[in-house]
């Protein structure tokens, strides 16, 4: 789920250098702090692992960042997405 995801979001970004670029820049800004990282490719899969697709989206009005990245928590893999199993917290009234 996650490959088709990502597969989809590299044909949109070869459509537009300027917001593959932006994009680009975007991740680099999310590796640099941290929030996400690269997966060796040899290295030994968790068995309960959940990937989760990522996709810009275009903010021509905004000033700063245009090409925000949004992290997908309702994709569904196997009819579950993060947000069904997710914990909700505390309902405050």
């Amino acid at each position: 789920m996650a490959l088709s995801h990502l597969r989809s979001t590299e044909k949109s970004l070869k459509k537009d250098d300027r917001v593959a670029e932006e994009y680009k820049a975007t991740i680099t800004t999310i590796v640099e702090r941290g929030y996400l990282l690269m997966v060796p490719s040899d290295e030994q899969l968790p068995n309960n692992v959940w990937y989760l697709p990522l996709f810009p989206v275009l903010r021509m009005d905004k000033t700063t960042t245009k090409v925000p990245i949004v992290f997908h928590y309702a994709a569904k893999c196997n009819g579950i997405s993060l947000n069904d199993i997710i914990y909700d917290g505390l309902k405050y009234r």
